[in-house]
């Protein structure tokens, strides 16, 4: 009885099918990650935010920038009311390793927080201040991720009125694209608050 064996022809045929077959399924994956992470960041900072507005009902001003204006360092949030469980939440994408115009930036992995009310008395206690951009202030605040390209864009300056549209990712341009997901409350300028939460 004669053994029947695969021709090389037969085994290339079929290498070729597994090759293709991976190459359409791996992109679809990715990018499958890449969609579950931005709806992670939508789903954290509109939390985030929920928590900020009820905090301004009790308090009449939105907290101050925490720390470095990450937003893990924030403790009013949580205590002594609880308006949300926890601020330590990280970003999907890792935090930035580079500012979008190419010079270094240490790693954060937390979301941003600006608040941009100027107050005269202690002006380093928020953005605006710490920032030297008193005729910015207002009533409002900006959440960001540095998103899918992990640059940051200082989504903050074109939140109070400075920078251009390209700093705020839209996903119509690609997944990976340039910009930072952020969403803004309380009082905004030009309308670049509805920009900014469009993009959400």
């Amino acid at each position: 009885m004669q053994k029947r064996a695969f021709t090389l022809i037969e085994l290339l045929i079929v290498v070729a099918i597994i090759g293709i077959l991976a190459a359409i399924a791996v992109p679809n994956f990715l990018n499958a990650q890449v969609r579950a992470k931005i709806a992670r960041v939508k789903g954290d900072l509109k939390a985030v935010s929920s928590a900020l507005e009820m905090y301004r009902l009790d308090n009449n001003a939105f907290p101050l920038g925490p720390g470095p204006d990450l937003l893990s360092w924030s403790v009013v949030l949580t205590t002594p009311v609880s308006y949300i469980s926890n601020v330590n939440m990280q970003d999907p994408f890792g935090g930035a390793d580079k500012f979008s115009f190419g010079s270094s930036f240490d790693l954060q992995t937390s979301y941003k927080y600006f608040n941009f009310k100027y107050y005269p008395d202690d002006p380093s206690s928020t953005w605006v201040g710490r920032a030297g951009l008193p005729h910015r202030s207002m009533e409002g605040y900006l959440l960001y991720s540095f998103g899918p390209d992990k640059a940051q864009t200082a989504l903050e300056w074109y939140a109070v009125g400075e920078g251009n549209p390209g700093m705020v990712y839209q996903m119509s341009n690609g997944l990976i694209s340039h910009g930072d997901i952020g969403i803004t409350g309380g009082m905004s300028r030009m309308n670049r608050a509805g920009e900014i939460n469009n993009s959400l």
